[in-house]
């Protein structure tokens, strides 16, 4: 899943979507979760399936593993929240 998340971030980026805001907004159309935005840096993702938290989380990870800043990825109950650091 993690492969797969940093595939999907080379593939937004070919089509310019560079933005935390912009990806997480676009991603929002799978369903996997509803974007709350905490402010500029920070993100809550609220989990349409809890049992989904690990997955989402993972999936995150390897999509901002090559992100030029530091990102900080946090799974909680029916959340992830993402922090830009």
């Amino acid at each position: 899943m993690w492969k797969i998340g940093d595939f999907h971030r080379k593939e937004y980026s070919d089509k310019g979507i560079h933005e935390p805001e912009h990806i997480l907004k676009y991603m929002e159309k799978t369903n996997w979760y509803t974007l709350k935005q905490d402010s500029k840096k920070n993100f809550t993702l609220v989990l349409a399936v809890s049992e989904s938290a690990r997955f989402i989380k993972i999936f995150f990870e390897g999509f901002f593993s090559n992100y030029p800043r530091k990102v900080d990825i946090q799974e909680e109950f029916m959340k992830i929240r993402i922090n830009l650091l």
